[in-house]
């Protein structure tokens, strides 16, 4: 065997090989761990769907799709929302015929549909697969999660088992179909696209699915207009991007500009003997950082997208890169998902049903009418209601509640209309000092009777109100 393909992502035994000689028995070795490792994966999956509770973003998408009317809702999803439409096609889909809590079985079977892929791709790597498979990301937001994240790295996955067996044509189509599930989607294709360009793919070849995926950022570009969210921060611009470039620290605590001057240094090392790779996956990394940092703020779920986009680049420059950089980028994230998952599978969070099933009993009716349980901020409830289906009122505008409207909403206003509520009535809210001070100055009596633990929002409280 050669030194190159010693160091190769993906080496092969010759077929000549002695099934008796050491380069064979390793490989037997190194293919049943990495089935054992998936098959881990695919169980740590389930036990943390079993114990997942959805939390608002989750609600939110399953509300929007389910509130979808005139043929222009679908092409750009309103409320603000800033995302491409096909990850609510589908939703709209399954509910025409499941329920949210029957719908959600989707991501998990996408989850363990995605360590398959990573398997096919890494059987001969089992070190890398194991920090892939343990990253809290992909463990989690972009695992068993009820988001569209999961079916982004499904097309991530596909196009890169498509491009080793010589089908680019596929892979790009795949990837132009994954900027409908998220607009960050747009940064792993760009990246795929100027390496197939760079390999002597024609133009043309690529035309259709670019246009494919401007049609989709272009649809989540105008959702997106009028959410305040989308504000420009030039402020932020230096310091966010040296911190989101941090992402692959395990912790806030450890997340640092030199952290993040690091992860550019050690990219480059791993990708030298792959000039070009290395070129747009440091630019499209940079740009990425810099974007969020000015635009959005960034979150561990979307500075995954850095994550898959250097996984990407590793892959594609095969033999060419140190896979052992990328291991060591990978194994803070391994650790952070190893203590998430613990957390997650031993604490207990399910605060809206918990806090909602509180206000039942006080209350001493099976349901509860829409005009006496209030939300403040209005999203307080919205994952119970989704799952429990049932409605109530916004504590920021008095309307029903169904998926919020990011664009009028103010987060803190609050509804003059729970001074003269007719009581008593039940309030769930969080921060909420500002509020019940409201509430005691219009003469009304608030009491606190039971709190709670949710997933999103930390510590959440239920009060009736009494005249």
């Amino acid at each position: 065997m050669t030194t190159r393909s010693k160091n190769a992502l993906f080496p092969a035994a010759s077929p000549e090989a002695d099934p008796a000689s050491p380069v064979v028995k390793r490989a037997a070795i190194d293919a049943a761990l990495a089935l054992v490792l998936v098959l881990a994966y695919a169980i740590a999956e389930i036990a943390l769907f079993a114990n997942h509770v959805p939390w608002r973003d989750e609600a939110q998408g399953w509300l929007v799709a389910m509130a979808l009317s005139g043929p222009l809702d679908f092409l750009i999803i309103p409320g603000g929302e800033g995302h491409p439409p096909l990850w609510f096609w589908i939703l709209r889909g399954l509910g025409s015929v499941l329920n949210f809590d029957q719908a959600r079985y989707l991501t998990l079977g996408v989850a363990i549909l995605n360590g398959l892929l990573f398997w096919r791709l890494l059987n001969r790597q089992p070190l890398l697969l194991a920090v892939a498979l343990c990253s809290s990301v992909i463990l989690m937001q972009w695992g068993y999660s009820f988001r569209p994240y999961s079916l982004v790295l499904t097309t991530i996955l596909l196009a890169l088992l498509l491009d080793r067996a010589g089908h680019r044509a596929a892979g790009t189509w795949l990837l132009a179909f994954g900027c409908g599930f998220h607009f960050f989607a747009g940064f792993p294709f760009a990246l795929w696209l100027l390496v197939q360009w760079q390999r002597g793919t024609r133009v043309s070849r690529l035309t259709g699915p670019s246009i494919l995926a401007l049609f989709f950022a272009a649809s989540a570009i105008i959702s997106g207009m009028g959410n305040p969210a989308s504000g420009i921060n030039v402020g932020n611009v230096l310091p966010g991007t040296l911190n989101g470039l941090s992402w692959w620290m395990p912790g806030m605590e450890y997340r640092h500009p030199v952290a993040g001057i690091g992860y550019l240094v050690l990219l480059a090392f791993g990708l030298w003997r792959s000039p070009f790779i290395l070129a747009v996956l440091l630019a499209l990394t940079l740009l990425f950082a810099a974007a969020t940092a000015l635009i959005y703020g960034e979150f561990l779920w979307h500075a995954a997208f850095m994550m898959l986009m250097a996984f990407m680049a590793f892959v594609m420059a095969g033999e060419r890169a140190r896979i052992w950089v990328l291991a060591v980028l990978m194994a803070p994230q391994a650790l952070l998902g190893i203590a998430n998952a613990k957390i997650a599978l031993t604490t207990h969070m399910n605060g809206d049903i918990d806090i909602y099933n509180i206000v039942q009993a006080d209350a001493g009716m099976d349901t509860i009418p829409q005009q006496q349980l209030v939300g403040w901020p209005d999203y307080m409830v919205q994952s119970a209601a989704t799952q429990l289906d049932f409605t109530y009122r916004s504590g920021n505008n008095g309307m029903i509640m169904g998926p919020v409207d990011w664009r009028t909403r103010e987060r803190w206003m609050i509804d003059p209309g729970l001074a003269s509520l007719p009581t008593p009535y039940w309030l769930v809210c969080k921060d909420c000092a500002t509020l019940i001070d409201f509430i005691s100055s219009a003469g009304l009596k608030p009491t606190n009777i039971g709190t709670a633990l949710n997933y999103s929002d930390g510590r959440i409280y239920a009060y009736r109100i009494d005249r």
